[in-house]
């Protein structure tokens, strides 16, 4: 009789269940963690730095992110180099980012910024990673208009305090590489401060980021080779106009936009012909930049005769970019996908908008009779309007700017109250933001800008809106400031000489009450949103 061998037990190794709540060091190191208060004694005994523990939980709901992967490509393996050391909550941050944040942040046109570099850097760089991690929980836990989740907001801060310390332990670095880690985690940390509502912050993240590429394109210059990538410099680019409007400084990426400077004459402008709607947008860019500087000045400085030159310059040239788009148009109008036909609207959009801005700033002896520009205003309604009927999947929240600016300008400028009325309701129904722009909040401003005139109208008949008072006003740099809650607007104007605020509450729509600042009155507590320019003359 045959006796069967017996079947020996492997033996299976055994695995220590990995810590959750040991410090990042032990855990990338896969050791025991004796998680003392402050530094774990494994690190500090042994000379290691410890990176110390994780103290927000969060949970992460993987439904939007597999819906999106769906639609997208698959998403790296996070599996080698630094990233094995991440928590679970910290890659399902990087997929949220991958799948569901840079749709958001590529907005209205295509952008190899975040849909190539920050994913190419982010995956090599530990300090973009923490810092689109952090981009990413403030998107999934801040609905727009609504106050974020206590959880997310640790989380999120967290991982920006991670970023920051690991720039500041590279900051002596040589890699040339390192130029374009540094803006491209200040780009992130912009994008996260116009979020939550942080403009003052955003700004000086965005001040420090465009000082860096005006200091690489002086070192290009020198070594006719630059280490900072375009997409970079033209994002940069971009966001340094919307510093200019919201009274950050002048534009540090332009100069020479002095009025007293000689300027090209209107017959010499440049006509282009445009072969994609990259190309069209940055022609456009520096001529709304123009805009935008021309304007603040003459706001806060008034309005000199020796300025009209360069304010014809700027507008000759807006009509001819405006002719070359429509012919591009025509051209190119079976070869455009869907996406480039809605950028080619929306540069219309904002080279009308900054027409008439440029046509409707007080004059030194009168100001301009707006009923002239009501064409311009309904073309921008009209145009806004179609935008936002034809596109359905618009993002939330973009760093592009879009259909907001112009909304708002047609809501605080136009003489025709039914046009008003039909901006408003606009940016009440279309709950995104573009970069520094909130349309809920705006719209709610315009609303109350209304309300102040007719308080006005009503109690001092002898005075009117600088916009139809045919003197130049006088210089008024307030601005529309938001509370730390996010719950509390207080609005200045000026009535004749004398500065008064309105405040409301973003809760209540039957809010909005006159008070007099107190001279020295802190500003503790409350932020800077949008330049007011509201001003009644005697």
């Amino acid at each position: 009789m045959a006796f069967l061998p017996l079947a020996t037990k492997k033996k299976r190794k055994a695995f220590a269940k990995r810590s959750r709540t040991g410090c990042r060091t032990c855990r990338y190191r896969r050791v025991k963690c004796d998680e003392a208060p402050g530094q774990c004694q494994n690190c500090t005994s042994t000379g290691r730095h410890c990176e110390g523990y994780d103290t927000a939980r969060v949970q992460w709901s993987s439904e939007p992110i597999t819906t999106a992967a769906r639609r997208g490509p698959g998403a790296p393996r996070l599996t080698t180099g630094f990233h094995s050391s991440l928590t679970s909550a910290e890659q399902h941050g990087i997929l949220y980012f991958q799948h569901c944040t840079i749709p958001t942040l590529v907005g209205f046109y295509d952008s190899a910024l975040w849909e190539k570099l920050s994913l190419q850097i982010g995956h090599a760089e530990p300090a973009v990673c923490h810092a689109s991690i952090a981009l990413s929980a403030v998107h999934r836990g801040f609905p727009l208009g609504g106050p974020m989740q206590k959880e997310w907001y640790q989380f999120a801060f967290e991982q920006l305090e991670r970023s920051f310390r690991l720039l500041m332990r590279r900051r002596a670095s040589q890699d040339p590489q390192f130029t374009n880690v540094v803006l491209l985690c200040c780009l992130m940390y912009v994008a996260l401060e116009f979020m939550v509502g942080e403009y003052e912050n955003a700004f000086r993240h965005l001040q420090g980021g465009l000082q860096i590429v005006k200091h690489g394109k002086r070192q290009a210059y020198k070594a006719s080779v630059s280490s900072v990538e375009q997409c970079l410099v033209d994002t940069f680019s971009c966001l340094d106009i919307q510093c200019a409007y919201f009274g950050t400084g002048d534009r540090v990426l332009c100069e020479g936009t002095d009025d007293s400077e000689s300027h090209a004459d209107v017959e010499d402008t440049p006509s282009w012909r445009f072969k994609s709607v990259h190309e069209a947008r940055q022609v456009l860019e520096p001529s709304t930049g123009d805009v935008i500087q021309f304007c603040g000045l003459r706001v806060t400085a008034g309005y000199k005769e020796s300025s009209k030159p360069r304010q014809l310059e700027i507008l000759a040239r807006l009509n001819r970019f405006l002719e070359a788009l429509a012919e591009f148009r025509r051209e190119y109008a079976n070869q455009l996908s869907p996406k480039e036909i809605r950028g080619v609207k929306l540069l219309e959009l904002e080279a009308v908008g900054a027409k008439t801005s440029l046509q409707t700033i007080p004059y030194f002896t009168c100001d301009p009779a707006l009923e002239q520009y009501t064409e311009d205003f309904e073309c921008m309604v009209s145009l806004s309007e179609a935008v936002l009927r034809e596109n359905t999947d618009i993002p939330r929240v973009s760093m592009d700017i879009g259909v907001i600016p112009p909304l708002y300008l047609a809501a605080k400028r136009s003489v025709d109250s039914d046009m008003r009325w039909r901006a408003i309701r606009l940016l009440q129904s279309c709950p995104h933001q573009e970069g520094p722009w909130d349309a809920a909040l705006l719209a709610r401003v315009a609303i109350e800008t209304i309300k102040v005139e007719a308080m006005v109208a009503r109690e001092r008949k002898g005075l009117v809106a600088a916009s139809q008072f045919r003197q130049n006003p006088p210089a008024f740099g307030g601005f529309v400031m938001v509370s730390d809650d996010r719950r509390h607007v207080r609005m200045p104007f000026m009535v004749g000489k004398v500065e008064n605020h309105w405040h409301f509450d973003l809760d209540d729509e039957q809010s909005g009450a006159l008070r007099i600042p107190v001279l020295g009155e802190s500003t503790a507590g409350w932020h800077r949103v949008i330049p007011s320019h509201l001003r009644f003359l005697e």
